[in-house]
């Protein structure tokens, strides 16, 4: 009867968490938003605690805190949104300076050893691959995650000014919903996994800041068109662990190629380029991190897999910062630690 009773409560248990994904693969509008607005507050609640030590009432602490960061985030969104309008205004000159600039390559190369390529089908035929799969893919990976966030702005704002406003009574709350008994426990793994998100989000923020401002120095160096759009880009995709920095350097590289005549300068470009994403993914980051907020390889790929495909590119940008939540919950609980040491690293790999 015993086994009977544990059968039933696995299948109940299997179905409840099948449930609760398509759900959150249906209500992504508002799922997304709400993630994003967490991971934001989180990084203002010690400053709202702080604060409130100071008797700063909360009806002065959240709009301020709020209205700032809002707008602050309003009028990057806008900047950067335009800077893209103004890239897919140029992508027709774009591709055609790409046709040509391969074409003088292919020339070259047909002059230097003697064949014959066929100049104009192959590279016509490559330039319309990357015009219509690879440019398709980026504007459209591009434009979901401004989509998604812009045309859910009004609801991200409201998730963040309530969230703001309860952070500074989370002690009061808790008590109250742990009963008064026992609440010491619950406090003390709630802020154990607040402190671990915040040091989180705080060091891959600084991380691929940095990561962008170097990018949009390298291309400012280089008077590369669209320069504040690149170190964006590689700002934003930075948070996508392994890929993103691929990602992130592939188009001011590009257009590099596209400006320059001389492949010396587009080489120099991407050796730059590439060193600060390699210094800075692959030394500064692991040593900054900290062994309890990594997860192994294999964890990244099914997290990026996964959550890509519930929630498309956004999906992916904030797949780590939801594993790490997961792994820091999973390890509050005994009978769930195993789970949290099968997502991390041991050796910090």
């Amino acid at each position: 009867m015993g086994d009977d009773t544990r059968r039933i409560k696995n299948m109940l248990l299997f179905f409840t968490i099948i449930t609760v994904f398509v759900l959150a693969s249906q209500l992504s509008v508002l799922l997304i938003p709400l993630v994003l607005a967490i991971l934001l507050a989180s990084l203002f609640q010690p400053l709202i605690i702080i604060l409130k030590k100071y008797k700063i009432p909360n009806l002065v602490i959240v709009p301020f805190i709020a209205s700032m960061s809002i707008f602050v985030i309003y009028l990057i969104i806008t900047v950067i949104g335009d800077m893209y309008s103004d890239i897919l205004r140029d992508k027709d000159f774009l591709i055609e300076r790409l046709f040509i600039r391969f074409n003088e390559i292919i020339t070259g190369i047909n002059n230097l050893v003697g064949t014959n390529f066929s100049k104009q089908s192959d590279v016509k035929s490559l330039i319309e691959i990357i015009d219509t799969d690879f440019l398709s893919f980026a504007a459209t990976g591009v434009a979901s995650v401004f989509g998604s966030f812009t045309g859910s702005f009004l609801i991200f704002s409201v998730y963040y000014m309530l969230l703001l406003s309860g952070m500074s009574n989370y002690r009061r709350y808790l008590v109250y919903i742990s009963g008064g008994s026992e609440h010491t426990e619950l406090l003390n793994t709630y802020e154990t996994v607040q402190r671990s998100i915040f040091s989180y989000v705080i060091i891959k923020s600084i991380v691929s800041l940095a990561t962008g401002f170097l990018v949009y120095l390298i291309c400012f160096s280089f008077d590369i068109s669209y320069a504040l759009f690149w170190g964006f880009l590689a700002f934003l995709l930075n948070y996508i662990p392994s890929v993103g920095s691929i990602f992130g350097s592939i188009p001011p590289v590009l257009m590099s190629f596209i400006q320059y005549d001389s492949l010396q300068t587009v080489f120099f470009v991407l050796i730059l380029i590439a060193l600060v994403q390699f210094t800075i993914g692959n030394l500064i980051e692991p040593k900054i991190m900290g062994e309890t907020l990594r997860i192994n390889i294999v964890t990244v790929i099914f997290g990026l897999v996964f959550w890509g495909w519930m929630w498309g590119v956004p999906g992916m940008i904030i797949s780590v910062p939801l594993l790490v939540l997961i792994k820091l919950i999973f390890e509050q609980f005994p009978s769930l630690r195993v789970l949290a040491r099968i997502m991390g690293s041991p050796s910090g790999g």
